[in-house]
């Protein structure tokens, strides 16, 4: 690729789009797994309950408590990553077909593929 100004070979890539798109993906995804990882936290309150029995009932219930947190904690682990990764793809798309997403390193000039 070459800069159309200067026909320089020192071209860069902005990529502003999928930098914002996966950073909003990202947390969206970390507060929608969050809140619907209920499953996940009961599956996980009932795992530690049955693990914390061991210690009698104290231990039920503490086990609950960091299974809850832990299911909690997976879902928003989840659904940031898959949200980091939509918003990645769809900024891919918009710095490409939209966006001067090409600059070149020797004159500045802003150009689309």
């Amino acid at each position: 690729m070459q800069c159309p100004k200067c026909k320089s070979d020192k071209i860069d890539k902005r990529n502003y789009a999928k930098k914002t798109t996966a950073t909003v993906g990202a947390g969206a995804g970390a507060v929608g797994g969050w809140l619907a990882a209920g499953a996940g936290a009961t599956a996980g309150a009932e795992t530690g309950a049955v693990v914390g029995a061991i210690g009698g009932p104290v231990g039920v219930a503490a086990g609950a408590v960091v299974g809850t947190i832990a299911g909690a904690i997976m879902g928003a682990l989840a659904g940031g990553a898959a949200g980091a990764f939509a918003g990645s793809k769809a900024g891919e798309l918009i710095d490409e077909h939209v966006l001067d997403n090409n600059v070149c390193l020797a004159c500045g000039y802003s150009f689309s593929s």
